[in-house]
């Protein structure tokens, strides 16, 4: 039942605590410390995949863990009882299941997380608009106050956009998350999104002869504190290209 590290690192810490001890009670003891550090390891792909997925692909994915996690509570308490019949080895056997199904699920997700980078990356198109703000002093000079950063993600194959607009001498940032999208025959998209105020917003992108038009209007503003957000919302030109880190 047990399982091939994924790191040497990993498999080094677990051969020295097994090498250390001799008797059942202390090797059982490797076996769950190895799994503390496995679940955490879990944790980081499962939560690291659910932030790329779009929330109608991110629920099968949340059901697939449910149902594994007990699956994997069923199967090694059946795994201990009939290997050892509830003997002293039970806890052995447990802990050697736990790890090596851990291992397993590891590998799986971390291979699930790249096919989906590769997807998303081979089928997202960007579009970008970087520009400096001017300001106007009383004696009719202009002075840089700041910079408009604009960056929308569309992927085609998930169906989904993500829009960033940052006003950098606010510090304010519209961020739509993965949303889904409406595609129009002439090929506009638009999509409905909550921004991280709490208000509900619509969103369009069009393509005209000279780039693309990005659209965003509050449609229900969150009276408690959604107004401080609604600055970014408006209508900006884009480009196709590569958006600039930010």
């Amino acid at each position: 039942m047990i399982g091939v590290p994924l790191t040497a690192a990993a498999g080094q810490e677990y051969r020295l605590c097994m090498s250390k001890h001799e008797s059942n009670a202390g090797w059982a003891s490797c076996y769950y410390k190895s799994v503390e550090k496995w679940n955490l390891e879990l944790n980081k792909e499962y939560f690291g995949l659910m932030k790329k997925l779009p929330s109608k692909y991110g629920k099968y994915l949340k059901k697939s863990e449910i149902s594994w996690i007990l699956y994997r509570r069923y199967n090694c308490d059946a795994d201990g009882q009939m290997m050892y019949g509830g003997g002293a080895l039970k806890g052995l056997e447990i802990g050697a299941c736990l790890r090596s199904m851990l291992i397993d699920r590891v590998r799986w997700l971390k291979k699930l997380s790249d096919n989906v980078k590769s997807a998303t990356d081979s089928k997202t198109v960007e579009y970008f608009n970087d520009k400096q703000i001017m300001g106007y002093t009383g004696n009719g000079k202009n002075f840089p106050i700041g910079n408009l950063q604009i960056c929308a993600k569309v992927n085609k194959r998930f169906k989904y956009v993500n829009v960033q607009v940052e006003f950098s001498w606010t510090g304010h940032l519209l961020d739509t998350g993965k949303v889904p999208f409406k595609k129009k025959s002439e090929g506009d998209i638009y999509f409905r999104f909550i921004d991280g105020w709490g208000n509900t917003g619509d969103g369009s992108i069009a393509r005209r002869s000279n780039g693309y038009i990005l659209s965003l209007k509050p449609v229900k503003i969150n009276k408690l504190y959604g107004s401080n957000d609604l600055d970014e919302y408006g209508t900006y030109n884009l480009k196709e290209g590569r958006c600039k880190k930010y």
